[in-house]
C-alpha cells in the first residue's frame, strides 16, 4: 500500500478533532457521491478480506509527527522533568527525526507550543488567513 499525505486547508473551524474514522467516513461519502454506491461496496469488501483499499490516520499538525508513546526511563533526560508537562509534549518536528530515537522527547511540543508557533509566524497563513489587525 502507498503511503500519501494529504493537506487541509479548513475554510472554517472544526466541530470535532480530525480523527481517523471521522477522515475515513468522509472519504467513503465522497466515494459514494462520486462514484456510486457499488463501487463504495466494492472497495469495502476488501476488509473482510483482510485487504484495506484505505486506511487513514488521525491529522497532525503541518511538520509534525505524534511522538512515540513510550516508557518514561527509554528517553534521555532533558531540562523538563515535570512528568505532567512532558506528557503534553506529544508533538514531534520533523527536522527532530535526524537526532536519534531516545533524544526525541526533548525536542517534542504540546499543543500550546504549536499554536504559539503559528502565531509569530503568521507568514505560514494564507493571505486569506491574515490577521486584519495586528496586537
Amino acid at each position: 500500500m502507498d503511503a500519501l499525505r494529504l493537506t487541509l486547508t479548513p475554510q472554517t473551524a472544526f466541530g470535532t478533532p480530525l480523527v481517523g474514522d471521522t477522515l475515513f467516513g468522509h472519504l467513503c461519502w465522497n466515494i459514494a457521491e462520486a462514484y456510486g454506491v457499488a463501487r463504495l461496496r466494492d472497495l469495502l469488501d476488501g476488509y473482510t478480506a483482510g485487504a484495506p483499499f484505505l486506511i487513514a490516520s488521525d491529522a497532525f499538525p503541518a511538520g509534525y509527527l505524534p511522538l512515540p508513546t513510550l516508557p518514561s526511563e527509554y528517553w534521555e533526560a532533558g531540562e523538563e522533568t515535570d512528568r505532567k508537562k512532558l506528557k503534553k509534549k506529544q508533538w514531534l518536528p520533523l527536522e527532530a527525526l535526524k537526532e536519534p530515537v531516545r533524544a526525541w522527547q526533548k525536542h517534542a511540543k504540546s499543543n500550546n507550543d504549536i499554536a504559539a508557533d503559528l502565531i509569530t509566524s503568521r507568514k505560514r497563513l494564507p493571505p486569506n488567513h491574515q490577521p486584519t489587525h495586528q496586537p
